[in-house]
Formats: structure tokens, sequence, C-alpha cells
């Protein structure tokens, strides 16, 4: 019975895998092709450095490690694909461009290259264990792909402003924050990742949390 059980498991483990990977990749694939086109009409620095993002994402998504431990906790997977989607509600409006704004998005996204770059193979988007990343940029900050949404999208909005974006923004504050501290939850099961978290002290912005 318990055999039937560990391989009625990882039955399950293996198609929430196969599920999310075609999922994500699609949806990744669409925002990249949106960028694209938005970017021929008006080209932003930033706008480009985000495409090249999501397109890393599209390649690392499609070969990315098989994960050791999932979480199977609902809650988990609601939370994460919300926040991860919920910034394509943003609209832009207007053509502002403030330096700060703009300053702002550009260093987000180079910083979300470089985060992506460190991830590699274990980019996921539900808590998962695809092996613990501490190098690059993740030596300093151990969520530094949402940080750099942070600064990126904290740029939009500068450039972008209006109380639907504002809106927005909080309430996918709020859920990152929330994900992260589950991704922590799951990912402390490993002793690896609770070394890490003594080494790399800030979560998500340094001197600040």
């Amino acid at each position: 019975m318990d055999w039937q059980s560990e391989s009625a498991k990882q039955r399950l483990a293996y198609l929430s895998e196969i599920l999310s990977r075609s999922v994500l990749v699609t949806l990744y694939a669409l925002l990249v092709i949106n960028l694209y086109q938005d970017m021929q009409v008006n080209f932003r620095v930033s706008s480009f450095l985000l495409l090249v993002q999501e397109l890393l994402l599209v390649i690392l998504l499609l070969v990315r490690r098989p994960s050791m431990c999932t979480s199977m906790r609902p809650q988990e997977w609601v939370m994460a694909f919300a926040a991860t989607f919920l910034p394509l509600m943003l609209g832009a409006h207007g053509n502002n461009a403030y330096l700060i704004g703009s300053v702002l998005s550009s260093a987000g996204a180079l910083t979300g290259i470089f985060g992506v770059m460190a991830l590699n193979r274990s980019f996921g988007i539900v808590p998962a264990n695809r092996g613990i990343r501490t190098g690059g940029i993740y030596r300093w900050v151990r969520h530094s792909l949402y940080a750099s949404y942070t600064v990126a999208f904290s740029g939009f909005l500068i450039n972008n402003f209006s109380l639907n974006n504002a809106s927005i923004l909080a309430a996918w504050f709020v859920m990152q924050a929330l994900r992260l501290l589950m991704e922590e939850r799951h990912l402390a099961q490993d002793p690896e990742y609770r070394e890490f978290m003594q080494t790399t002290r800030w979560r998500l912005l340094p001197g600040v949390w």
C-alpha cells in the first residue's frame, strides 16, 4: 500500500510539473510577443531589457531541473501565480518618461537579467527545491529576482501613475512578500538553504528587509 501511495505521489508530481511548465511557457511566450510588439511602437531601454529577461525565462522554463520537493499546498500555488501575473493588469498612461522612473525601470530589468542568469535551471514559480542557488547577486539578497521586479515596477509607476496602477502594485507587493515567506518556509527544509538564510541577511531590499 505504501509503495502504491508513493507511486501515486510521484505521478502527481510529474503531472503537476508538466502542467505548470506548459502553462508558464505559454504565458511567458505571449508576454514576450506583447513586449516585442510594444517595443516596435515605443522603444525604451527598459522595455528591451525586460524583453531579454522574459525571453531568458521562457528558455529556462523549457530546460529547468526537475524539482526535488514541490509544495502541494493550494494556497501557495494560488499566491505564486497571482503574484506572478497580477502585473499584467498594469496599464501604460501617456508618454511620461521621468528620468528617475526610467532609471529605476532599466536598473530593475538589468538586475532581473542577472537574477535569471544566477537562478539558471533552478527557476520556478511555485515553492520547489530545484537546487539551492547562492551565487551571483543572490550573495547579497535572498530573493534577488523579486527585488528586481520591485525596483522595475516602482519606475513604471512613476512614469505611468494612476490609482489603478498604484492599487495593483500595492496588492502585488503584499502578495509577493507573502509568497517569498511561503517559499522560505518550504526551502528551509533543506539544511543548505537554512545556512544560506544565515549568511545572506536580506530577503528583498538591502538595509530594509
